[in-house]
């Protein structure tokens, strides 16, 4: 509401908030003007302050503190030292204002500020005096897992930066981080006084992110593997295992969550057919552009890997895994690409022949050991009808081959269903496995088998809503 006057436009809405913030109010919290002068509901009221009839804090014996329980902390001052815990009554004394437990300090600018009692009056000099009060706290990390969501924490006539705990009647605006989008109208969330959030479960469909469009005005593609703008491709991601003291990349992968990716299973074994410990692995970004990392400092760390079930080395099936990467702090949220049940809930293997699409990998250099983003032009040019087969085949384009560093690298088209075509938003089809036909057979192939993700649509599904729920886990 506009302080700068004491009226209310029809049909504006209004929230409203008691100025003693230990007291909330009942009834409800908005309301709308209506035409006739009235208010739509007209319930809301502040319940009276209730007399306080203790000499020791009323302002009778000392400086008044109303609000003082047994969570406030107060410590008298001497030479810049607030070391020694006082009680009421207070007079003639800078003290400072703490809280015990798991309270905080309201307002917040009390914190670590030293305020002077004189002749039962609190000083406004320096830190103008408000009524301590130790409230109740949400927890915060309910609110900061959700990494597209960008929280806005307000109080009456403050708003402050969202912490691990915070104050009971705070209201948390929500937006989208840069590279996610809103699911739903425009909402918040409220911490109660037990301690709980209002609307909390409501989070995980809040925002999603923006999938399968590239950050680049290049729509032309050349046929002999060209470098690209790293944004051309940007959920394209390489892959790095530890050798040492360094990490050699190794294979590709691709994003399909902010913090998933997905690659080949076979990537992420040994020669003699152990699986590798997640410490050994991370994970680049489309702009990394080195086959050795002397450090890690650039790369996202791992924390899970989950092969598929029905992973098999010979006969090989079953060839994808999903990396789920520890959580970073960003203020903006990577890009990933489109999964094809996105746009139509009832894609079932139905990859129409011929299917015009792309390939993204890297090309390496023995002279500067240095890789760039690259990308082409292929077709699916065959299903394998076998019994019990999941890959499909992808010829790439003329003069360009896939060779063995090149497992797990995508094979993308443009997305069919509602809206998506108007998007020109692109889905993920399959990933590059080591199979009989290309990469384990020769050095490099142009006619490589692909993983139909079709197939695991579930397993990919489970694993996705899997790393959404943590999110509520006590």
């Amino acid at each position: 509401m506009n302080r700068t006057h004491r009226f209310v436009y029809p049909s504006q809405p209004v929230r409203f908030a008691c100025r003693d913030t230990s007291t909330h109010i009942k009834g409800t919290e908005w309301d709308v003007c209506l035409r006739t002068g009235k208010w739509n509901i007209g319930d809301t009221l502040c319940p009276a302050k209730k007399l306080n009839l203790n000499a020791d804090t009323n302002g009778t014996n000392g400086c008044a503190i109303d609000t003082y329980d047994e969570n406030l902390i107060i410590k008298q001052c001497r030479h810049y030292n607030c070391a020694t815990e006082v009680y009421p009554p207070i007079n003639s004394m800078t003290v400072q204002f703490s809280c015990r437990g798991n309270t905080v300090l309201y307002p917040s600018n009390l914190t670590l500020s030293k305020i002077e009692c004189k002749d039962k009056q609190w000083s406004r000099n320096k830190v103008p005096y408000h009524a301590p009060t130790c409230l109740k706290t949400c927890d915060g990390g309910q609110i900061d897992c959700h990494d597209m969501v960008l929280p806005i924490c307000t109080l009456p006539e403050m708003n402050f930066k969202c912490k691990d705990r915070i104050p009971v009647g705070t209201i948390v605006n929500l937006n989208c981080k840069y590279g996610s989008q809103r699911l739903q109208d425009s909402m918040n969330v409220k911490c109660q006084p037990d301690g709980t959030w209002t609307n909390i479960y409501a989070l995980k469909d809040y925002c999603t992110e923006l999938c399968g469009i590239d950050e680049t005005d290049s729509t032309l593609l050349s046929k002999n593997a060209p470098t690209v703008h790293p944004l051309k491709s940007p959920w394209t991601v390489p892959l790095y295992t530890r050798n040492g003291t360094i990490f050699k990349r190794t294979c590709s992968g691709v994003r399909i969550k902010s913090n998933l990716v997905l690659t080949a299973a076979h990537c992420l074994y040994t020669v003699d057919n152990k699986i590798l410990s997640e410490a050994l692995i991370r994970v680049g970004n489309s702009l990394s552009d080195q086959t050795v990392m002397d450090n890690d400092y650039n790369l996202d760390l791992v924390d899970l890997i989950i092969v598929n079930e029905r992973y098999n080395r010979e006969p090989i099936v079953g060839d994808i895994a999903v990396l789920k990467l520890r959580r970073k702090k960003r203020s903006y949220v990577p890009k990933v690409i489109c999964l094809p049940w996105t746009y139509n809930a009832n894609y079932e293997k139905n990859i129409p022949l011929n299917l015009s699409g792309e390939v993204t990998s890297w090309n390496t250099s023995d002279i500067t050991s240095s890789v760039n983003l690259t990308l082409t032009t292929a077709n699916k040019i065959e299903q394998n009808t076998t019994e019990g087969s999941d890959m499909f085949k992808v010829k790439i384009g003329r003069g360009v081959k896939l060779c063995l560093g090149d497992s797990g690298s995508a094979f993308v088209g443009p997305c069919y269903g509602r809206y998506s075509e108007a998007l020109s938003t692109k889905c993920l089809y399959g990933v590059a496995s080591n199979s009989k036909q290309g990469l384990d057979t020769d050095e490099c192939s142009n006619v490589v088998e692909f993983t139909d993700l079709s197939i695991y649509k579930y397993f990919i599904n489970k694993e996705i809503e899997i790393v959404l729920d943590t999110c509520l886990d006590p």
